[in-house]
């Protein structure tokens, strides 16, 4: 049997079942990474571990700062790459103090070390909630 409609393609009946079945595998896939999704982020909110995986004071005074930038930093890898660099040096000329909060799973301490002398702190986080999590979480 074969379907067409007036100046359409003829599409046949095999060929539509093919394409309902993949497009159902395909909403059964996206429903089962939203669900893994919302599962790992509940867990992750529970969880009794601390959120705070180290931190390190810099060389700047957060206590007298009159103006502070916070940057929020991921990478793989735990790099800081150039332009990075150069955010946190520009805006400590300028007058900020700056907080870094890094998201990464492991931190190059090595490039930690070349900011600090431009840093108030550095705290390195668990990557849990999105981006803005790490502004929203109250650090003490």
């Amino acid at each position: 049997m074969r379907l067409a409609a007036r100046g359409r393609s003829v599409i046949g009946a095999s060929r539509v079942k093919k394409l309902f079945w993949s497009a159902l595998k395909n909403l059964r896939r996206a429903v089962e990474a939203v669900q893994d999704r919302i599962t790992w982020h509940g867990a992750a909110l529970r969880s009794r571990a601390p959120r705070i995986r180290q931190r390190w004071i810099g060389q700047r005074s957060l206590a007298q700062a009159r103006r502070v930038v916070v940057l929020v930093h991921y990478s793989r890898r735990g790099a800081f790459l150039r332009y990075f660099r150069y955010m946190v040096e520009q805006f400590d000329r300028s007058g900020f103090a700056v907080i870094i909060v890094s998201n990464s799973p492991k931190l190059d301490v090595e490039a930690l070390q070349s900011l600090l002398p431009h840093c108030a702190l550095v705290l390195h986080r668990r990557n849990i909630g999105y981006d803005f999590g790490a502004l929203a979480r109250r650090h003490s």
